[in-house]
């Protein structure tokens, strides 16, 4: 546990730089954090009946996925509105 928290603010910024080199902003990526979070907290809220709380939650993981894999992309071909192509 204390290493995913150690790991999660570097986890963030990794993610930033990435969606910034595809050309989207970095807070793209609070959105299936959000979903999940949100899920969790209806989930255990109201009871594990409770059908939306676990709808948000499956749809916050089907997005973490889907992010993951878009992440694989090339990035733009030259420079976007984040900045020019790093150098190596």
């Amino acid at each position: 546990m204390i290493v995913t928290l150690a790991l999660t603010l570097p986890g963030f910024s990794a993610g930033s730089r990435r969606l910034h080199d595809l050309g989207h902003s970095g807070w793209w990526q609070a959105i299936p954090w959000g979903l999940i979070l949100g899920g969790l907290a209806i989930f255990f809220a109201v009871g594990p009946e409770n059908m939306p709380g676990i709808v948000m939650i499956i749809v916050g993981a089907v997005i973490s996925v889907g992010m993951l894999i878009y992440s694989a992309f090339p990035g733009t071909a030259g420079p976007n509105i984040y900045g020019p192509v790093p150098e190596d």
